[in-house]
């Protein structure tokens, strides 16, 4: 089916799941929306998290996409069962995913690392739980990774200070898999790796591309047909909010130079939402 598939994030950590739903589903399109003016999701309510999900939901419903990844963990704890609820195509979180992979990588103690609101939901717990009853888990919120990662402090003595204090109580533990409970977090795994060599580092960006191509592969909507397109050609972006490092910070997560992007404002996406409200 040649529609689109839409993916959002508060920011441009989701973008890591772009990077991987390009490469696992090759004939596919996607748009992309970045919520950069109310980054960061994880300190927010979850009401808040939840309204936020559903205008860019219906947003890209409006666009006619064929199915929605939510790229953020914050969001996918909080807005999920709504969104599946409330839109009339399929809707894919990125916690199941990451969750099967930890459990598959695991000898029994996994480490979660979370913002603030994916940590309070308890959705990691649950969710492992429900997949290994007797999986032994901790977690704990890194409240301050996202804005350091969306200001581009991806490296360093200040990166290193802040992460060695959030990762002691997880050693403590003696965990053997960290699981990275927010999809910003993969472009500072080689820090990670710097700081706990011996742990097994999970994100859930490959294994929810893998569960999204499986997904719709079942429900007649993958694209079968090659596209005579080059990768650049394959995505758009959009951004509640437009600043200059962008473009740079972007072409880390994707591994690829990203050389355009817009505007979606605020006021569109509440216009659409409404409207989309008076007609349900």
């Amino acid at each position: 089916m040649d529609r689109p598939i839409g993916v959002f994030d508060s920011g441009i950590g989701g973008l890591t799941v772009l990077k991987a739903l390009l490469h696992h589903l090759p004939n596919e399109t996607f748009l992309y929306v970045g919520d950069t003016a109310r980054v960061p999701y994880g300190s927010k309510s979850a009401e808040t998290v939840t309204l936020f999900s559903l205008q860019i939901g219906t947003w890209l419903v409006s666009q006619n996409v064929k199915a929605i990844v939510v790229a953020c963990n914050t969001a996918s704890a909080h807005s999920l069962p709504l969104l599946r609820q409330s839109l009339p195509i399929p809707v894919f979180g990125v916690i199941q995913p990451g969750a099967i992979a930890a459990i598959s990588k695991s000898r029994g103690k996994i480490g979660v690392l979370a913002t603030r609101g994916t940590v309070l939901s308890g959705v990691y717990e649950q969710t492992l739980k429900r997949i290994s009853y007797d999986v032994q888990v901790w977690s704990q919120p890194a409240p301050l990774l996202v804005p350091l990662i969306e200001e581009g402090e991806i490296e360093g003595d200040i990166l290193e200070m802040i992460l060695s204090k959030y990762l002691i109580f997880l050693k403590v533990q003696q965990c053997d898999t960290l699981l990275l409970g927010c999809t910003h977090y993969p472009i500072i795994k080689p820090t990670i790796s710097k700081l706990w060599p011996e742990v097994q580092i999970v994100d859930s960006a490959e294994s929810t591309a893998v569960t999204v191509r499986n997904e719709l592969q079942i429900r007649k909507l993958y694209q079968e047909i090659v596209l005579e397109k080059n990768l650049q050609e394959r995505y758009k972006i959009y951004l509640t909010d437009l600043y200059d490092t962008f473009l740079q910070s972007a072409s880390l997560f994707l591994q690829s130079t990203l050389s355009h992007y817009e505007l979606l404002t605020l006021e569109t996406l509440e216009n659409t939402f409404y409207s989309f409200q008076s007609h349900a």
